[in-house]
């Protein structure tokens, strides 16, 4: 299944300056969440930011504040519970053969918000707020995903570990590059200057 961009949300989690300078390569990673905040931002979809005990582990990033300026703040390593009333609810799938109607087809709740269930995830200490968060958001019946290159943690086989156990439990691990791709989709669309920008900076 191809991931659609009307279908999804970025949350950035634990992305504070002090927990960056001790993560593994702290430049690519930082390079790798501006690129994937940016396309979020050009294609609309909505950015959440998590930050958890700042007077420990440092301020928000400069570099995601362009893309979410005002961060929530959580003492709960997982960020489910703060994300939860701000996440577009869940609408249950239709029942019957009414499932394998084509989305046009598909009749619209009346006075509902449009359903985002595919929360992106990126941030610092992949084996402690991303892994937690991504399986909270499970339960609760979203479909989180990682974003490989967009995660970090301090030591490169508690990242390792954690992309292996969110493998296990059935969250789906992606790169910036695979995921923006998939958003654009066709060379011929009206973004396509903009995220190719985007992704390729320099």
């Amino acid at each position: 299944m191809l991931y659609d961009k009307n279908d999804a949300q970025l949350v950035l989690v634990s992305c504070q300056k002090n927990l960056c300078a001790q993560s593994t390569d702290p430049q690519e990673f930082t390079a790798q969440v501006q690129k994937l905040a940016s396309v979020a931002q050009i294609f609309r979809i909505p950015i959440w930011s998590v930050i958890h005990m700042p007077h420990l582990w440092g301020e928000p990033m400069e570099a995601c504040e362009p893309f979410c300026a005002r961060p929530m703040e959580s003492a709960w390593f997982s960020a489910s519970d703060i994300l939860a009333p701000h996440l577009n609810p869940v609408r249950s799938q239709p029942a019957g053969n009414a499932r394998s109607m084509p989305k046009h087809l598909q009749k619209a709740a009346e006075n509902s918000e449009p359903q985002r269930p595919v929360i992106v995830l990126a941030g610092c200490e992949a084996h402690v707020g991303v892994v937690q968060t991504a399986l909270d958001l499970m339960e609760m019946g979203y479909e989180p995903m990682a974003v490989v290159d967009a995660c970090t943690s301090t030591h490169p086989r508690d990242r390792d570990a954690a992309f292996d156990r969110l493998a296990a439990a059935g969250v789906e691990l992606t790169t910036v590059d695979m995921l923006c791709m998939e958003w654009l989709r066709s060379s011929a669309a009206p973004e396509r200057m903009a995220v190719m920008k985007a992704l390729n900076p320099s």
